[in-house]
């Protein structure tokens, strides 16, 4: 059974491990930070803000986080298999 700090550690590597991979040109660094707050997790891309789950309500799937990162620092980046998934959603629309 995991615990909840548990489940934050492990989403927080796995986040940042995707992040890498992903924006691999556009990324150096991943830092992962422990906070003084339980249940905290937060994004940072510049010291701005781009996910926090409190105001989110709950974790963000990774496609999300993904996407919010994108927007920031490569806005025409194409994310592969989900910008393919997007661009049929809005289609539908």
């Amino acid at each position: 059974m995991s615990t909840f700090p548990n489940v934050i550690a492990f989403t927080r590597r796995i986040h940042g491990t995707e992040i890498l991979t992903t924006f691999s040109e556009e990324v150096g660094a991943v830092t992962l930070q422990s906070s003084e707050i339980n249940g905290q997790f937060t994004i940072y891309v510049a010291d701005i803000t781009v996910f926090d789950r409190k105001e989110f309500g709950g974790f963000a799937e990774i496609k999300e986080v993904k996407q919010l990162i994108r927007d920031r620092i490569a806005p025409g980046k194409n994310l592969g298999i989900l910008t393919l998934q997007l661009s049929i959603k809005c289609k539908l629309c």
